[in-house]
């Protein structure tokens, strides 16, 4: 049952955000496009007995429509590339393998380069689907031509556990 309703909200998230960057409302948006190299930090989990904390790799794509100077929605997806243990809060410790989130976010712009977002999404793995909400920020530095790299961190909070994630996006606005 929680397969289905996981494929529903991603066509859901992924359709409505091609509807929203489709919109003629907006004709002076900018649009964004990043690839996302990150890691999560998952206390409680590892890929070995007892281990403190998980550190997982994450490899991601991120959409961004600006509808002004202050604000825009993205669309994050991205997928972890390595299986892992983790205690479910007390229940029984559950293998993830490979689980993939997209998230639909609100992108709030203070000032050029620094952003703060955050949004509800779903995360899809083998053993267990969850909601989650994301929440954090990005700064973009700006080297030339339509590109930016730009650090970002985000906590993933999610029914079972939560991930707090470090990362670099390097993208091209058009």
């Amino acid at each position: 049952m929680k397969r289905p309703l996981g494929i529903f909200i991603l066509l859901t998230l992924l359709y409505g955000g091609t509807l929203l960057a489709q919109s003629d409302t907006a004709s002076a948006a900018t649009n964004r496009i990043a690839l996302n190299f990150s890691n999560a930090f998952i206390p409680k989990a590892g890929q070995r007995a007892n281990a403190l904390f998980a550190s997982i790799p994450k490899l991601g794509l991120t959409y961004e429509r600006l509808f002004s100077s202050k604000f825009g929605i993205s669309l994050m997806g991205d997928i972890e590339l390595v299986d892992y243990t983790v205690d479910e809060r007390g229940e029984n410790e559950t293998i993830r393998k490979n689980a993939l989130s997209i998230v639909l976010l609100a992108n709030f712009h203070f000032g050029e380069s620094f952003v703060f977002f955050a949004g509800p999404g779903y995360e899809m793995e083998q053993n267990k689907d969850q909601v989650l909400g994301r929440i954090g920020f990005q700064y973009y530095f700006l080297p030339g031509g339509n590109w930016d790299i730009s650090p970002m961190a985000w906590a993933d909070l999610k029914e079972a556990h939560s991930a707090y994630v470090l990362g670099l996006s390097v993208g091209r606005s058009f």
